[in-house]
């Protein structure tokens, strides 16, 4: 994707950007977005879980996306779900 996006002239850090933990990329996605703006995570859905070599972490997207929205508006919320990707 990344090589798509610098192939239509995109810049990394300018009109795109590689966020390695899914928590910290939808948390930067609520944070960068502005109003009339819309975020929507793909991929994951109703998957309940992420696989790092053979072992299954608790993983969901709703979750995820409800503690970095919680995080913004500085509202009480779910915690972010942790990954070995984690910081």
């Amino acid at each position: 994707m990344a090589e798509g996006a610098r192939g239509k002239g995109g810049q990394e850090g300018v009109d795109f950007w590689r966020i390695q933990d899914r928590g910290e990329a939808l948390r930067f996605a609520v944070n960068k977005a502005g109003e009339g703006d819309l975020v929507i995570a793909c991929g994951k859905g109703h998957e309940q879980s992420m696989c790092f070599g053979e072992v299954e972490h608790p993983w969901d997207d709703r979750i995820a996306m409800r503690a970095a929205l919680a995080e913004r508006l500085g509202i009480q919320g779910p915690e972010m779900p942790v990954l070995p990707t984690s910081p």
